[in-house]
């Protein structure tokens, strides 16, 4: 779809929006110009002066061999534009400005929206008429809290926000020039260690379990206490078929081996039955 719109029109910016888990702030991944690496440094550096919590410093430029198939990378080597950007909104809120210590919500998130497009109007040179859209300085946060140390418990009146109309994008090429520490701290390790990026997937940010309990430290959960089941009763065991089929015999009268030997054992012969006297008196005809 890109690649067909690029045929009818001249694209001049392309941003993937992303979370990220590790690093505060709202930040930017771009691609880096060897020759000219202010080139892509210049629309990030035009978004920390609208946004207080966007991180130019957080930001880095760079190819890393483990992005090449990203869309970042893929689109700026075809379309060969500077302002190729994954922009990376903390999980964890700001780290500086007026928000600092405070969790983004949907009005910070959208303001940072606000203010990429006031970005892109700097950047791109487009003439915006003052009568039909003015340049009015937006809180940077709607959602303050009254200020405990004072006595009325009103809310501090918010810093007024820069205006987009007065930044000059001369200007803002001349301070990326002449500054090469802004370079410099935000170059990327093409070739190291890239644990910090996830524009690839945001998963990839994730910190490894060390680091994570170094921060929020791991609560250690007591050991159950084991209790010894009673043992079960033992069922009787069943009868063996040896054991029955002595059983059925005794039942039916059959002689059991024990019987068969008492039978065995000898028999005292009995005395032969004793005369009548009456029989020796009668005498015999």
């Amino acid at each position: 779809m890109i690649r067909q719109f690029s045929k009818e029109r001249e694209i001049a910016f392309v941003c993937d929006l992303h979370g990220h888990s590790r690093r505060k702030n709202i930040f930017m991944y771009g691609n880096n110009f060897d020759k000219m690496p202010h080139r892509t440094r210049v629309f990030p550096f035009i978004m920390s002066k609208l946004c207080d919590y966007f991180s130019f410093e957080y930001s880095r430029f760079s190819v890393h061999k483990s992005k090449e198939e990203t869309a970042r990378v893929t689109l700026w080597r075809e379309l060969q534009i500077p302002c190729v950007y994954t922009l990376e909104a903390s999980f964890c809120g700001a780290d500086k400005g007026e928000i600092k210590d405070i969790h983004f919500s949907v009005a910070h998130l959208m303001l940072c929206g606000q203010r990429l497009l006031e970005s892109l109007i700097v950047y791109t040179k487009i003439v915006v008429d003052p009568k039909k859209y003015p340049a009015k300085p937006i809180e940077e946060s709607k959602e303050r809290t009254a200020d405990p140390t004072s006595d009325q418990g009103e809310e501090e009146e918010p810093k007024p926000a820069v205006l987009y109309t007065h930044l000059k994008l001369a200007d803002i090429e001349t301070e990326l020039e002449t500054n090469k520490k802004l370079i410099e701290i935000t170059k990327g390790d093409e070739d190291g260690d890239d644990s910090a990026a996830s524009d690839s997937e945001p998963s990839e940010d994730n910190l490894e379990e060390e680091e994570m309990a170094k921060i929020i430290p791991i609560k250690q959960k007591p050991k159950p206490v084991q209790v010894k089941k009673p043992e079960p009763k033992k069922k009787p065991e069943p009868p063996s078929i040896k054991k029955l089929s002595t059983t059925n015999r005794n039942i039916k009268g059959e002689s059991s081996p024990t019987n068969k030997s008492a039978q065995k054992q000898p028999v005292p012969p009995r005395a032969p039955p004793s005369r009548s006297p009456m029989k020796r008196i009668m005498p015999q005809y």
